[in-house]
């Protein structure tokens, strides 16, 4: 009964009264798995999660376990300013929306609505219009494989130009008219 208590309280946020009710479970006799170091947990009782899962490890070592307490194990890294870092340029930036860098095969995939001119094979040149709708229903992936010396201090200089829709664009109906 005290379990199902702790389960309870524990369901509806209660966690001081979710860890009485399973202490009580636990003096009884009962096993109460992970639930008392994790609501000590929730609770920043960080040191009593700690001998509870090292207590845990003694009965039946898994590696669940053994995560879990070296998190707890390592904590104070959690308190360092996770503001504490530097946003560099990259050599691949463009004025266009470059977004979402992913580590991908020892290289970098991200997603870009850069305008190419294919063109020229050998030189494949960006374009307008940068920062518009080109009639691409998406934006394009590409793959920088070379990823040595990609940081650099600024952007490349670029002419702005100011977008002008036209009155064609304007007065033309669409289907959502």
């Amino acid at each position: 009964v005290y379990k199902q208590f702790g389960y309870a309280y524990s369901m509806i946020n209660q966690i001081d009264s979710a860890l009485w009710y399973y202490n009580i479970a636990k003096n009884e006799g009962l096993k109460t798995g992970t639930n008392i170091p994790e609501l000590q947990a929730q609770l920043s009782k960080y040191d009593s999660a700690k001998y509870n899962y090292e207590q845990l490890i003694i009965d039946n070592k898994t590696k669940l376990y053994e995560l879990r307490l070296s998190g707890f194990s390592n904590f104070n890294k959690f308190y360092e300013d996770s503001l504490d870092y530097q946003i560099f340029n990259t050599k691949f930036n463009t004025i266009y929306n470059d977004l979402n860098i992913v580590p991908y095969n020892s290289g970098y995939v991200f997603e870009s609505n850069r305008f190419l001119n294919n063109k020229k094979q050998k030189s494949k040149k960006v374009l307008s219009p940068e920062f518009s709708w080109d009639g691409n229903p998406y934006s394009s992936l590409y793959y920088v494989s070379n990823t040595h010396n990609i940081r650099v201090d600024s952007l490349q200089s670029y002419q702005w130009k100011e977008k002008n829709l036209g009155n064609n664009v304007l007065n033309t109906e669409t289907n959502n008219d």
